[in-house]
């Protein structure tokens, strides 16, 4: 990533921790808070961010943090 993307992805993640209090479980950010915080590498990171969005667009009541952390499983797996 260059300098600006990564400032951009750090802003975006602290934004996350911000409103992850008051937003409802279902809400992507909080897979999105789930995948950042695990120990990823840049590609499995990206694809646990992708599948995620994909399930909680299509199970918009799913709880995000489970989703995350299975998308965080798959990643590892697969890449």
């Amino acid at each position: 990533m260059s300098d600006t993307e990564d400032l951009v992805a750090e802003a975006a993640a602290e934004m996350d921790e911000i409103m992850a209090p008051v937003m409802p479980v279902s809400w992507v950010g909080h897979a999105r808070t789930t995948i950042n915080d695990a120990d990823l590498s840049e590609k499995q990171r990206d694809f646990a961010l992708r599948l995620s969005e994909r399930h909680l667009e299509k199970n918009p009541d799913a709880p995000a943090e489970k989703v995350g952390s299975a998308a965080i499983k798959q990643a590892r797996d697969k890449l």
